[in-house]
């Protein structure tokens, strides 16, 4: 069995033309350094580069939350995602 792999969050900046554009993600914690610059897959499943990690968060998780799934998951739970 391979070596599990661990996430810190990360806020990430890139240049575009006409200033900076910013985010949040989870990366590989073996990436997550301040100053180095990393690809991020979109939802698309396309990778976009030139991103710069600005700042690491101290905590690392085993699998990064999907946050679609969690909400979909919660309306379910809750009946929230059934006809009034």
């Amino acid at each position: 069995m391979g070596k599990k792999t661990k996430y810190r969050q990360c806020y990430l900046e890139k240049a575009v033309e006409g200033g900076l554009v910013s985010q949040t993600a989870w990366i590989a914690s073996k990436y997550a350094t301040v100053g180095s610059t990393v690809k991020i897959k979109q939802e698309d499943d396309t990778w976009e580069d030139r991103w710069v990690v600005k700042s690491v968060s101290s905590q690392e998780i085993d699998e990064p939350i999907d946050i679609h799934k969690a909400i979909r998951g919660h309306r379910k739970n809750t009946g929230d995602s059934l006809s009034k």
